[in-house]
């Protein structure tokens, strides 16, 4: 066996997951099995209810499946401690959902910091990367700035710092546009491109919108609780 063998970042096999109990059960996920290689940029399409941000939620250990298996970074995310999956969440994965959830009386830049005075990490070499990260997103000059002084879009960016501060491998992101205006969400999807292509972050996004898929390098569709295409 080749210990220099890297995992991938994403691997899914077999995944079932449904809703209710006896007669109100509702499969939503019916045997979902893919990888994701490091440096791919995937979007996952469908119509409501196919299963899409769900199939997200476990793969960030945000749910946990009925059966099959889900490892991110070649770890066992059903296998992991509630505290386990919360390091994961702040180290090797960020989240990036369609409300920013910011913390209103915090700053810019203290936003960003968030997961590394958490993680108890702060240090000049978070601080130096702070400033790098806001550069990237175009906010430095706004880094003193409250969100409630800030655009959605940049409110947004901020958010995709945040989730960038721990340098992970993968970022997920669930209609990571949904609650911007079309000009706000080209935007974002070039700065998901960027961070793609320049950091070399895996990224994996649930959208409803074609045009939003397409900045990905593959689109896995789902419909009625399977992979309809993609694979």
């Amino acid at each position: 066996m080749n210990n220099n063998i890297v995992p991938m970042p994403v691997h899914v096999d077999n995944v079932c997951k449904g809703f209710g109990r006896g007669e109100n059960f509702c499969p939503v996920l019916k045997g979902i099995s893919f990888d994701v290689s490091a440096g791919e940029f995937v979007s996952i399409m469908g119509p409501s209810g196919c299963g899409k941000s769900t199939l997200l939620y476990l793969i960030g250990g945000l749910d946990t499946p009925d059966s099959g298996l889900i490892e991110v970074c070649g770890h066992n995310v059903a296998g992991m401690s509630d505290n386990e999956k919360s390091v994961m969440r702040r180290r090797s994965v960020g989240f990036i959902f369609q409300f920013y959830n910011l913390v209103p009386n915090l700053s810019v830049e203290e936003n960003v910091l968030l997961p590394a005075i958490m993680d108890g990490r702060i240090n000049a070499q978070k601080r130096a990367y702070l400033t790098e990260l806001l550069n990237v997103v175009g906010l430095y000059d706004k880094r003193k700035a409250l969100p409630t002084e800030l655009s959605g879009g940049q409110q947004q960016r901020v958010a995709i710092a945040r989730a960038l501060m721990m340098q992970p491998q993968v970022l997920l992101a669930d209609e990571p546009t949904g609650n911007l205006d079309r000009r706000a969400g080209e935007g974002i999807m070039h700065l998901f491109q960027q961070v793609n292509k320049e950091m070399n972050v895996t990224i994996l996004q649930v959208t409803h919108s074609e045009e939003n898929a397409a900045y990905g390098s593959r689109i896995i569709t789902l419909n009625d609780g399977l992979i309809a295409q993609g694979l």
